[in-house]
């Protein structure tokens, strides 16, 4: 008979879970939440951007895999526009072209390409054009949203990194040409966009969608 009975109890209280998770579901389903975005002044954000191309140069085909690892600082935030402060911490090329591979990164020494004393290097240029940009900032002006409506500094990025090169000066128009079609305010701006102006800054709940 106790048998029966804590059986019979343990019906009961499982019919009032399930009643209760029954009663609740609605109300979760239709709940919303301030889906925007938040980065707060004063606070750092790491973000690590990965560019996939695959092209081909002079009949040969070319791979190439560019990680680029950025870290932000909020400075300022009037609740319309914050002021980013953005560091280029590191760099990492994965080139496959002609039969060769080549692993380039602003963290590790220079890989040794086999080129001979005397015989120009592009590569260590494009090393030494990722080692110079390392370390440099430039700042970002975000709106509430998370659309960057304005990026400084790369002209005075490029000047400075120019300058540090070795080589003619021939040489250093060409690796600038390269970073300038690669890294300028207007590329920067489309680029961080992708990641920061995806969110719809409203109220959202299941089954609400949005287009940015």
């Amino acid at each position: 008979m106790k048998r029966m009975q804590l059986l019979s109890l343990l019906v009961v209280m499982i019919l009032i879970t399930v009643g209760f998770q029954a009663c609740q579901s609605p109300k979760a389903a239709t709940s919303s939440k301030m889906l925007k975005f938040n980065f707060e002044k004063g606070k750092g954000y790491d973000y690590e951007m990965t560019i996939n191309m695959d092209q081909e140069i002079m009949g040969q085909p070319m791979k190439m895999d560019m990680l680029t690892y950025y870290s932000m600082d909020v400075m300022e935030d009037d609740g319309n526009m914050k002021m980013i402060t953005t560091t280029f911490d590191r760099f990492k090329m994965d080139i496959a072209v002609a039969g060769m591979n080549i692993d380039i990164d602003s963290d590790k020494p220079m890989p040794d390409f086999g080129i001979k004393d005397g015989e120009k290097n592009p590569m260590e240029m494009m090393n030494g054009v990722l080692g110079a940009i390392k370390g440099r900032k430039f700042t970002m002006k975000v709106n509430a949203e998370g659309k960057v409506e304005e990026v400084t500094g790369f002209k005075e990025m490029a000047k400075s990194i120019a300058d540090s090169l070795d080589g003619d000066e021939k040489q250093k128009a060409e690796m600038m040409q390269k970073f300038n079609q690669q890294f300028n305010e207007e590329g920067i701006k489309s680029q961080f966009e992708r990641v920061l102006y995806i969110f719809p800054n409203k109220e959202v709940k299941v089954g609400d969608s949005w287009q940015k």
